[in-house]
Formats: structure tokens, sequence, C-alpha cells
């Protein structure tokens, strides 16, 4: 049994919560693997909405005068382009990487998989420009036990277990696990699992 140092906070088996400060032991530092950012909304969900933005500010108004907007930037398509480009640029720019408001910081303890959690300083979290991550948790969900002899295969599908749970933690939000899953397979978790043991 591994003995969890930190468990007076948050808990065997449960989800960690705020702690006053990030305690982290140096060689701690060493077993974490992975970085998986957490968005504040899905990208089809934030491109929906700023095409509403869009839609809203161009076409605006009266009947009468939504029509001859509609006529005035189909007769001039470089000026509809560039309402549109100022107007994508004031509702925040791209969603890659503006919109991430924290990260889960994925480690092996002893045989389990855990996961730190980093987010924004702000009981509400909205569209901007302006945030600073802060430590949150030390696992921001229940741990993964690996007490068997596991394979790459099995540790892999376990982290992405241990994720799926995290998401559940995480409500209304959006774990980007894309490049994760993309290289995963190709990864030799067994060798970095054990090797994390011995730190």
């Amino acid at each position: 049994m591994v003995r969890d140092p930190y468990a007076r906070w948050c808990g065997r088996g449960e989800a960690a919560r705020s702690l006053p400060i990030p305690i982290i032991r140096e060689k701690m530092r060493e077993k974490y693997f992975y970085d998986v950012p957490v968005y504040r909304l899905s990208r089809e969900r934030y491109y929906k909405d700023m095409d509403k933005y869009i839609k809203k500010h161009m076409y605006s108004g009266s009947p009468n005068h939504i029509k001859r907007m509609e006529d005035f930037y189909r007769k001039e398509p470089t000026q509809k382009l560039a309402s549109e480009d100022r107007l994508r640029k004031s509702y925040g720019g791209a969603w890659e990487y503006n919109e991430i408001i924290g990260y889960i910081r994925l480690y092996f303890f002893g045989t389990q998989i855990r996961g730190e959690y980093w987010g924004v300083n702000s009981k509400r979290v909205v569209r901007t420009r302006k945030k600073i991550l802060e430590y949150k948790a030390w696992k921001l969900a229940s741990e993964i036990d690996l007490h068997w002899a596991p394979d790459s295969s099995s540790i892999f599908s376990q982290i992405l277990k241990y994720l799926e749970r995290c998401q559940k933690e995480l409500k209304g939000r959006y774990i980007d696990t894309r490049n994760f899953k993309a290289i995963g397979s190709y990864v030799d978790w067994k060798s970095l699992y054990e090797e994390s043991k011995n730190v």
C-alpha cells in the first residue's frame, strides 16, 4: 500500500480540493509525465458563439437596415471580410490556447495514476485574455491503482480512464486529450511507470 502523506487534505479515494499552497517535493517533479490542457468550453461551442457574435454586430437593427447591410456586404466582399476579421479579434481570436483555463498534470504516485490541477484564479471563468493560473488540487479526481504488473497498453488505457474521471469533476469544461491520445499508443508507459517507482 502507498501511504499518502497528504491524506489529511485530499482523502483517499476522493477528489482533492484546493490547498493553501502547492506542496511538491523535489522528487515529485521527476514523476510528472504529461500536462493536459483544460479549456473553458469546447472548440465547436466557442466558434458557434463567435459566429453569433459576428452576425449580431454586422446585421443588427431593423429588418430594412439588416437588408441594406446584406446588400452592402454582397457588393463589397472585401469590406465584409475586413469586418469579420475585426470582430473575430474583438471576440477573442482563435480558440486554440486562448481559451485554456487550466492544466491537469499527470503523474505516477507509487502504484497510482493521479493528476494535479492548476486553474485560473477566479470564481467565475468567462471569456477573457487576462488570466492567472494557480495551484488548485493535489489530485483532481480519485486515483487509479495499478496493483498488477501492467503492460504499456493497459497503463495508457487506465490513464485515459483517469482523465474521464477528471472530466466529471470539471463539469462544463473541455479537457483536450487529442494530442495525448495521438501519441499515447507509441509511448513505452511500462518503462516510464517502473522508472517512476525508483525515484
